[in-house]
C-alpha cells in the first residue's frame, strides 16, 4: 500500500514555509530545528497538495514551546553582557548565520583540522553519487563557516573491481583523495583512513547516507565547545517513507536514538543493559579525537565484515570500549545523517539478518575482550534473542519474516568472529580492564552565579555526580543535577543543564517568581514571534474552520447522576460561552428519585431538565436526544468544565457536510493525588493529542485482522453529534446494553462512532475544542474505573462480533486482547513498566467479566425495553413536544452569566 511522506526540515530561524505541488503526498513530517538543534517531529496533513505555514505553525506549537524556551534561555545563559531576563529579548540571538548550529554564539578558538573516512563497499561504489554530492556540499558550507580549517576528505574503497568510482572522484570530487584496501573489512578501511589522515578529528560515513549541510561545522564546533569529548555521534533519519511496510521497518529497525544530547561516561564497571546503549554510535554518523583512538587504538579489523560479523559491529565495541577505558562520549542530534530505508521485503528481510548479526557479534567481542562483563555480555545476548522470539510468537506490528531472518542473523554470527579473525589474519583481542578512576564522592557540590558569566569549565572530578545551586547575586533560584562521573563539566552542557532543569524558574525572574504568568507571558511571545505573514496570531481554537451559519441550532446535553457540585460547575462554564448562537441546555437526571437534581438545576431557569429512571448513560442520553431541537447534538458528562469558546470550535468542522461527528481534547482539572496522575501517565487519560485528524470508512476498512481503534478516536464526555445521525436507518441512537450505569460498564460511544463511520461519514478530531476532566482521586476509584473501561470496550466487541456481524470483534477478544493482556504482565515483570499489580487485575478481571456483563445487559435491556426512536423535530407532532411527562423550561441562554476563564477553576 502507498502512504507517501514528504521529509522537510523546518529551521524556526527561518520563516514558515507554505509547500505546494505535494499532491502526490498524503503528509509533510517536519524535522523541527532551531539553528541546527532537533526538537522533534511533526506531521501535517497535505489538504488539496498545499501544506501551508499556518498548518506547520499550528503543528509544532504549542507542542515544542517548552523546548523552544529552554533553547533560548540556554543561549541566554552563555550571554554575560545580556541583562534582560524577558524572553522577548532573546529572539535577536537566532538572528546569527543559520550555518553555526551550536548553542552558543561566544567566540571560538581555532578550529581543529578534521578528516572525513568514507570506506566503500563493492556493492556500494555505483550508488554513491548522493552521498558524495551531500558530502561535497557539507565541505563547502564548513568552508563557508570556517575558511582556515585544515579539512580533508578520503574515500577507500574496498576490494575494488573497476576503477569507475576512482574516475568520478577524479572529475567529479577533485579535492577527495582515493584509497583502495584489499581487506574486505569495512574496519580495515576506517583504519586505512585513519593512517593516511592528518586530521585532529577524524569522522567516519557511509557512501549511502547524505550528510546534513550542517555535519562537518557541527562536529567542529561541538568538540571546540567539550574538550575533554573524545567519542561523538549522532541523529540517523529516513529519507523519505513511501510505503506501509518501510513505515513498519522504520518502527522494528530505525536508526533514530531520539531528539535529546546524551553524554556517556562510566566510572564503574556498567550494569548489561549499558553495554546495549552502544547502539547510539551509527556507522555513519560518528567522529572521534585522534588522541582517544590512540589511546584505545583503532577499528578491530574482524568486525564489520558483511557476512561474518555484520555491518555497524565495529563501531559499537569501539564506542564501548573507549567509554571502559574513561573516555567521553555524546549522543548529539544536531550531528543529522539522512539515508534510505530498504523498499523490497527481500531487502527488508537481508537488512534484519544483518542486523542479527551484527547485534551478536558485537556480544561475542564483548564477552572476548572484558572477561569481567562477560556475564553481563550474555545478558545482554539473551534478552535480544529472547525479545526476537516474543516478537516471533506474539509481534503484531513488524512482520515476523523480519524477525526470522533477524534470527537467522544471530545464529549465523556464532562462530563468525573467530572466522573474521583468520580470515584478515588478526590476533584475537586482549583482554581488557576497566581503566576508568575510582570515584570517592556520590554526588558533589557546587554554587553558580548567573550575575556572573559561566565557568568555562567545572571540575568535580572526585564525584560521580554534582548538584550546583544556582543564584543571581543575592537571590537563590534553585539545584540542577548533573551525572559527569568525575568528567569536567563544559560551559555549554552546564548552560543546557539550567535551561533545561530550571526552565520556569528562571522565566519567572521579571515575574516576581510566578511560574504561571510567567509561562502565559513565554507562550504569547513565541506565539507573536513565529506567527507566520498575514497571520494575525498563530492559530488558536476554532481558527482551522469557519464559524458555522448563527441559523444552526444546538442542543448540549448533560447526563448527570447525584453528583450536584460537579453539576453547578458544569452548567455555570456551558452557560457562559463566547456565542451569539441560540442553544438549548438539557440536563437528564439518571437517578430522580434520590431528589436531589432537580432542585440544582432549577436555579438555572434556561436550562431543561428531563427525568430519565432506567440507570444507564444510553438511557439517558438516548432520552434526551429524543427530547432536543438542535440540528447538532453536543455531550459533555457532568463532571467537566469548558472554555468560553468550547461550543464554537467543537461545532466548527461541521461545516463540512460529511461531517457527522467531532470530538474534543479531554484535559485533567487537577493531578492533585496519585491516582490522578497515575490516571494520565500510566492509562493515557481521556485526550486523543493535540494534533488534529480525521478518518472515515477507508480507516475504519484499513484494519483487517484486528478492531479498528475507535476508542482513540474522542470520547462522548467531550462531542458533537449532527443530529440527522440518529434517524439515519444504519446509525440511530446510542445501543443501551452498553453504557455506564449498565452491566457492560461502557462502549456505548464506541458502538456508536463505529457505526457513523460504517456508514460512510467523517468523524473529526478537534484538539482546540477541550474540556477539563475531574478524574478519580481515590486509587480504589481508579481501579473500578479501570474495570469499567475494559468491560466497556470488551461488551463493544462482543456486540460488534454478535449483532454486526464483524469478525474483527472476535479477533479483538480471543486474539488480540489475551495478547496483550500477557505483555503487560510479562514487561511488568521484566521491569519494563511500572503498572501497579492492582491495576493490571483490575484490567484483567474487567476481561473476564465482560462476557458475563454483555448477557445480563442483553436480559437488562430485554425487561426494561429501549427508548422509543429519534424523531427529527420537523416531523415531531405537537403533541410529543408537549409531552407533560418531560418537565421543560426555558430555552433562551441566561445572558447574566458572568464569563469564566479558560483555564480550569482552581
Amino acid at each position: 500500500m502507498s502512504y507517501r511522506q514528504k521529509f522537510i526540515d523546518i529551521e524556526l530561524s527561518q520563516p514558515l514555509p507554505t509547500l505546494t505541488g505535494l499532491g502526490s503526498y498524503h503528509q509533510v513530517q517536519g524535522l523541527v530545528r532551531l539553528k541546527g538543534e532537533v526538537l522533534g517531529w511533526v506531521w501535517i496533513p497535505v489538504q488539496s497538495g498545499v501544506c501551508s505555514a499556518a498548518a506547520i505553525a499550528e503543528a509544532i506549537f504549542p507542542k515544542y514551546a517548552r523546548l523552544v524556551s529552554q533553547k533560548l534561555l540556554a543561549r541566554r545563559l552563555l550571554q554575560p553582557d545580556l541583562t534582560s531576563w524577558r524572553i522577548q529579548d532573546w529572539f535577536d540571538l537566532l538572528s546569527h548565520d543559520r550555518s553555526l548550529p551550536d548553542r552558543s554564539s561566544t567566540a571560538l578558538p581555532n578550529w581543529p583540522s578534521l578528516t572525513v573516512v568514507v570506506p566503500v563497499l563493492p556493492e556500494e561504489a555505483d550508488r554513491a553519487t548522493e552521498g558524495l554530492q551531500a558530502l561535497q556540499q557539507a565541505v563547502q558550507q564548513a568552508f563557508s563557516t570556517m575558511p582556515t580549517v585544515p579539512l580533508e576528505v578520503l574515500v577507500v574503497e574496498i576490494t575494488p573491481s573497476h576503477d569507475r568510482l576512482q574516475t568520478l572522484l577524479r572529475t567529479e570530487y577533485p579535492s577527495f583523495r582515493y584509497h583502495s584496501t584489499p581487506s574486505p573489512s569495512v574496519n580495515a578501511a576506517r583504519n586505512l583512513g585513519i593512517q593516511k589522515s592528518q586530521g585532529e578529528i577524524v569522522a567516519f560515513t557511509t557512501p549511502l547516507a547524505q550528510v546534513d549541510r550542517t555535519w562537518l561545522t557541527t562536529i567542529a564546533q561541538t568538540f571546540v565547545q567539550h574538550p575533554n569529548l573524545a567519542l561523538l555521534t549522532g541523529l540517523v533519519v529516513p529519507l523519505t517513507v513511501e510505503r506501509e511496510r518501510q513505515r513498519r521497518y522504520e518502527v522494528g529497525y530505525s536508526l533514530e536514538r531520539g531528539h535529546e544530547r546524551r553524554w556517556f561516561h562510566w566510572s564503574d564497571n556498567p550494569p548489561w543493559p549499558e553495554l546495549g546503549r552502544m547502539q547510539m554510535a551509527a556507522p555513519m554518523n560518528f567522529a572521534a579525537r585522534r588522541s582517544a583512538l590512540s589511546a584505545i587504538g583503532a577499528f578491530d579489523p574482524a568486525l564489520d565484515l558483511p557476512q561474518l560479523t555484520g555491518l555497524g559491529s565495529g563501531v559499537w565495541e569501539l564506542f564501548c570500549r573507549g567509554l571502559l577505558a574513561g573516555q567521553t562520549g555524546l549522543y548529539d542530534p544536531a550531528l543529522l545523517v539522512r539515508h534510505s530505508l530498504p523498499e523490497t521485503r527481500r531487502e527488508m528481510a537481508r537488512s534484519a539478518q544483518q542486523f542479527g548479526r551484527t547485534f551478536f557479534s558485537y556480544v561475542s567481542v564483548g564477552r572476548r575482550r572484558y572477561p569481567d562483563l562477560k556475564g553481563r555480555f550474555f545478558l545482554l545476548g539473551c534478552w535480544k534473542l529472547t525479545w526476537i522470539l516474543m516478537l516471533i510468537v506474539g509481534g503484531r506490528y513488524i512482520p515476523r519474516l523480519w524477525k526470522w531472518a533477524e534470527l537467522r542473523g544471530a545464529i549465523g554470527s556464532w562462530g563468525g568472529y573467530g572466522k573474521a579473525l583468520n580470515q584478515v589474519a588478526a590476533l584475537s583481542p586482549t583482554p581488557l580492564a576497566l581503566q576508568a578512576p575510582a570515584l570517592s564522592l556520590t554526588m558533589a557540590v557546587r554554587e553558580v552565579d548567573l550575575s556572573k558569566p559561566l565557568p568555562k569549565e567545572l571540575q568535580a572530578p572526585e564525584a560521580k555526580a554534582v548538584r550546583i545551586f544556582v543564584k543571581l547575586s543575592r537571590r537563590l533560584i534553585g539545584s540542577v543535577d548533573i551525572a559527569h562521573d568525575g568528567q569536567p563539566i563544559s560551559q555549554t552542557r552546564l548552560a543546557s543543564s539550567i535551561a533545561d532543569q530550571l526552565t520556569l524558574e528562571l522565566l519567572a525572574l521579571p515575574y516576581q517568581s510566578d511560574t504561571a504568568q510567567a509561562w502565559n507571558k513565554t507562550q504569547q511571545a513565541i506565539a507573536e514571534h513565529w506567527t507566520p505573514k498575514g497571520m494575525t496570531q498563530l492559530p488558536q481554537t476554532g481558527t482551522r474552520y469557519d464559524r458555522l451559519p448563527q441559523s444552526v441550532t444546538v442542543s448540549v446535553i448533560i447526563p448527570t447522576c447525584d453528583r450536584p457540585q460537579d453539576l453547578v460547575r458544569c452548567l455555570q462554564h456551558v452557560l457562559a460561552q463566547n456565542t451569539d448562537r441560540p442553544f438549548e441546555v438539557i440536563v437528564v437526571d439518571n437517578r430522580p428519585q434520590s431528589g436531589i437534581t432537580a432542585p440544582i438545576v432549577a436555579q438555572f431557569p434556561s436550562v431543561k431538565y428531563i427525568p430519565e429512571p432506567r440507570a444507564g448513560s444510553s438511557y439517558a442520553r438516548n432520552t434526551a436526544i429524543t427530547a432536543s431541537s438542535g440540528e447538532i447534538v453536543a455531550m459533555v458528562d457532568d463532571d467537566v468544565v469548558v472554555p468560553p469558546d468550547w461550543l464554537e470550535t467543537l461545532i466548527a468542522p461541521m461545516a463540512r457536510p460529511e461531517v457527522m461527528v467531532v470530538t474534543g481534547n479531554v484535559l485533567p482539572l487537577e493531578l492533585a493525588t496519585p491516582a490522578q496522575v497515575m490516571f494520565e501517565d500510566l492509562k493515557g487519560g481521556l485526550s486523543p493529542g493535540f494534533v488534529p485528524f480525521e478518518v472515515d470508512k477507508s480507516w475504519l476498512d484499513s484494519f483487517e485482522v484486528c478492531a479498528p481503534p475507535v476508542w482513540e478516536l474522542g470520547v462522548s464526555a467531550n462531542a458533537a453529534f449532527r443530529s440527522t445521525i440518529f434517524s439515519h436507518p444504519t446509525i440511530g441512537l446510542m445501543d443501551e446494553v452498553l453504557g455506564p450505569g449498565t452491566p457492560a460498564l461502557g462502549g456505548e460511544e464506541n458502538h456508536l462512532i463505529y457505526k457513523v463511520l460504517r456508514s460512510g461519514f467523517t468523524l473529526v478530531y478537534e484538539p482546540d475544542a477541550y474540556a477539563w476532566h475531574h478524574h478519580r482521586q481515590s486509587i480504589a476509584s481508579l481501579y473500578r474505573q479501570t474495570v469499567g473501561h475494559m468491560r466497556g470496550g470488551m461488551c463493544y466487541h462482543i456486540l460488534m462480533w454478535r449483532q454486526e456481524r464483524d469478525r474483527r470483534g472476535f479477533l479483538q477478544l480471543f486474539k488480540e486482547m489475551p495478547r496483550y493482556l500477557t505483555e503487560r504482565i510479562r514487561d511488568r515483570i521484566l521491569g519494563r513498566h511500572k503498572t501497579p499489580w492492582g491495576l493490571l487485575r483490575s484490567e484483567i478481571w474487567g476481561y473476564l467479566s465482560s462476557f458475563w456483563s454483555y448477557s445480563q445487559s442483553q436480559k437488562r435491556v430485554k425487561r426494561i425495553g429501549r427508548s422509543q426512536p429519534y424523531i427529527p423535530k420537523d416531523q415531531r407532532s405537537t403533541q410529543l413536544e408537549a409531552d407533560p411527562a418531560i418537565p421543560v423550561q426555558s430555552t433562551q441562554l441566561l445572558s447574566s452569566q458572568p464569563p469564566l476563564p479558560e483555564a480550569p477553576p482552581g
